[in-house]
């Protein structure tokens, strides 16, 4: 009777001292759940929510040496946070920078209009833009992904334009009798990643590169006959 009495008290001295803390600590906890796949333990991340798990499993929060290490993972997570959305942040932005960069001269190489470069890397520019601006981690954690699905969208107007102009060309003029040549239907994409094809994609020389060179170009081959491929 008398240790529950004293576990009501411990509880109530806790909510009393502490209860603006754990509001922040749940919420840090929270926002890091939602980058725990991004993580690589051991790191303060993943000690913090294992320890906030095995607190919450155990009731333990009011304890004081529980209380005092949830703390001090806490400020270790926060500064371990810091470079991870800076990280994130600048990898989205390289995607982006030479994906823009690139575009003048992927305009050029299929003949097409110079005048469409602004039109075509909006949206990428906005989304370069808006990447300071985000605070919360799992938006920023999301940035490197949005940013190569956007290039890969960039890559496809830029071919639905070569196809308008393909297409534009071969329109007939009225002076002769010929016609349209039909449409070919659009092919099936097939994605090609370097892990498809090789467990270990990291190279260190130029061995290294042209065996992984030679997996991918023979099995970007091999889909080409069905297939439109686009590499990842």
């Amino acid at each position: 009777m008398q240790s529950g009495l004293e576990a009501i008290e411990q509880h109530a001295a806790f909510r009393k001292q502490s209860g603006l803390l754990f509001k922040e600590l749940t919420e840090l906890v929270k926002r890091l759940e939602a980058v725990e796949h991004r993580v690589n333990p051991p790191c303060a991340i993943a000690s913090i929510l294992t320890d906030y798990r095995a607190a919450t499993s155990a009731s333990s929060f009011a304890d004081k040496n529980v209380w005092n290490s949830l703390q001090s993972h806490k400020n270790q997570a926060l500064l371990e946070l810091t470079p991870l959305l800076d990280g994130w942040r600048a990898e989205a932005r390289t995607a982006i920078t030479q994906a823009l960069d690139r575009l003048p001269n992927d305009l050029s190489e299929r003949n097409l209009d110079g005048a469409l470069q602004p039109s075509l890397s909006e949206p990428l520019v906005q989304l370069r833009d808006s990447l300071d601006a985000a605070t919360m981690p799992a938006q920023v954690a999301a940035f490197p992904d949005r940013a190569r699905q956007m290039v890969r969208n960039l890559g496809q107007r830029i071919a639905e334009e070569v196809a308008k102009k393909h297409r534009a060309e071969h329109k007939p003029d009225g002076k002769t009798s010929g016609k349209t040549p039909p449409t070919p239907p659009p092919r099936q994409v097939r994605f090609v990643r370097a892990n498809e094809v090789a467990s270990v994609t990291r190279v260190s020389n130029e061995q290294e590169w042209e065996q992984l060179k030679n997996k991918l170009d023979a099995r970007v081959k091999e889909l080409l006959r069905d297939y439109d491929v686009e590499l990842g």
